[in-house]
């Protein structure tokens, strides 16, 4: 059979058949049972392999290298999508992408998903990479898509209103964090008839003062910043000589005011009062002027009188 089988050339193996395959696109695989998968060499069959895991979320590359043949293969639990960044070096399994889509679409969020996982014993998500995800490639989709539906609702609504047909709609609106902003007014319109939504965002008077401010307070850090005088490092080494020459006259003439003080000879133009004396000097002054006045006030009253 097997001579047979050699001498046909045009002779095939029957395809593989699969039975009860599973309806998802993801199965979760107890990491003993993978371990004894990835550890079994298929090359030389006699041989272990060497395993280095890379993490990436929920998704893993794993290297594998022989102990006997040194066959190195590498094996990942999702394939990599293509990402944003240009250098083509950061790595986003397609993985990632569903759980965080699917958690957005039911609202669970972040954190709660983060918290099942880990109570489950389930590799999870860091909030980085969730909200980074959710922010460079999940909420974009969803607003494409959105605004595809809402384009045909519109045109439907459209074609009833020009044949004549009426529409019934109902409406309501809500602000973004109620009690704490009244940044955007986002407002419902529902079909009654088929319970399709049509939403608009509108930015309220509050938004745009807001962003008025914002705006007025970043021109004047910017002229702050531009108008700020360079005060030169104090580790610049071509400063030493003349902070020491500095240093040298200060001390000069701290020494020429001793001589000064304890000669006697001081000249008046030459004092330097303190700001407590020239306040007390002011108030001196004040009050002087005060009773100059008080004076002249009684000296009317005696004439007055007389």
């Amino acid at each position: 059979m097997n001579q047979e089988i050699d001498d046909d050339d045009t002779w095939a193996p029957p395809p593989p058949t699969t039975d009860n395959e599973p309806d998802c696109d993801y199965l979760l695989v107890s990491k003993e049972s993978l371990m004894n998968l990835l550890r079994q060499c298929t090359v030389c069959r006699r041989g272990k392999n060497n395993l280095s895991f890379r993490m990436d979320g929920l998704g893993f590359t794993c290297t594998r290298e022989c102990n006997l043949c040194g066959m190195r293969s590498p094996w990942e639990n999702s394939k990599p999508l293509r990402t944003a960044n240009p250098s083509g070096k950061e790595r986003l399994p397609k993985i990632n992408v569903d759980v965080v889509a699917g958690s957005v679409l039911t609202a669970m969020g972040g954190t709660k998903l983060r918290q099942i996982m880990l109570m489950s014993g389930i590799h999870s998500l860091s909030m980085t990479t969730f909200h980074k995800i959710k922010k460079i490639y999940v909420a974009p989709a969803i607003d494409r898509e959105f605004s595809k539906m809402q384009q045909g609702v519109i045109d439907a609504l459209r074609r009833k209103i020009e044949q004549g047909e009426k529409v019934h709609l109902s409406g309501d609106g809500s602000y973004d964090t109620r009690g704490y902003s009244a940044h955007w007014c986002r407002y419902f319109l529902l079909n009654a008839e088929t319970s399709e939504v049509r939403a608009t965002m509108t930015e309220t008077p509050y938004a745009k003062d807001k962003k008025r401010r914002a705006a007025l307070a970043k021109k004047k850090r910017e002229i702050d910043r531009q108008t700020r005088p360079i005060v030169p490092s104090r580790f610049d080494s071509n400063l030493e000589e003349e902070r020491e020459s500095e240093a040298e006259e200060e001390e000069r003439e701290s020494e020429d005011e001793e001589e000064e003080r304890d000669s006697g000879e001081v000249d008046e133009d030459e004092i330097v009062l303190s700001p407590s004396d020239l306040l007390q000097q002011e108030l001196i002054f004040v009050d002087d002027v005060n009773l100059e006045e008080s004076d002249n006030e009684d000296e009317n009253e005696e004439e007055d009188e007389e």
